[in-house]
């Protein structure tokens, strides 16, 4: 377990090599650990080793049919542009995490995920109906909230958009959100307040690399 949480640390650090290397000593101490895979398969996709990646996965799903080997499989299949596979799959891990009664978060990470593939297709009523889905099962959710307000904003629903990024960004500040949020001011013809969200990404990126130091 040590081996493959330094393979975990080694990821988030972007040391794909290095997380490939410890992932894979995980797995000959244990061949059973699918986190182990999973690190893998995720380390071999960000260097554009889909084979091995897709063989790392499979061993996900070999192991266990669940939530989380039927969400990194999906995740592979978006990146290779299978959308259809992608929301087959996602579809199963909501349905075996609802079964096997996992966390709820993990749950409408999954329909949020449909949502994206949805959205990616220009079906919005799809994409609305998995972000709502997503809320459902964990109110306040910012990943479902600031999805909600991208299709609102496609439909020139402004207001409304404007209020889930609103409420998305008081949970979690993230860049892409002022961002998104800054669009739909100057699609309303207010740059003062979108200047005010682009000056926000620009401070939330100023303190990002200050942790960096």
């Amino acid at each position: 377990e040590a081996v493959r949480h330094l393979a975990f640390v080694l990821y988030a650090r972007h040391d794909f090599a290095g997380a490939a290397r410890e992932a894979t000593k995980a797995i000959a101490l244990d061949p059973t650990d699918g986190h182990a895979y999973g690190v893998l398969g995720d380390a071999y996709l960000e260097v554009g080793k889909y084979a091995q990646a897709q063989d790392a996965l499979q061993r996900i799903i070999d192991l266990a049919r669940d939530l989380y080997s039927y969400s990194r499989l999906a995740g592979l299949k978006s990146l290779q542009g299978d959308t259809a596979g992608a929301i087959e799959d996602l579809k199963q891990a909501v349905q075996e995490g609802q079964a096997q009664d996992r966390p709820q978060e993990h749950i409408a990470w999954a329909q949020w995920q449909l949502g994206n593939e949805y959205f990616a297709l220009g079906d919005l009523k799809e994409a609305e109906g998995q972000y709502r889905a997503a809320l459902a099962t964990s109110p306040h959710y910012y990943r479902a909230l600031a999805g909600l307000a991208q299709v609102h904003a496609a439909q020139q629903r402004y207001p409304e958009a404007i209020d889930l990024y609103q409420q998305a960004l008081a949970i979690i500040p993230l860049p892409d959100y002022a961002a998104a949020l800054g669009d739909v001011y100057m699609q309303l013809d207010h740059p003062d307040e979108a200047q005010k969200q682009y000056a926000l990404v620009a401070y939330i990126g100023y303190l990002h690399s200050l942790n960096k130091i």
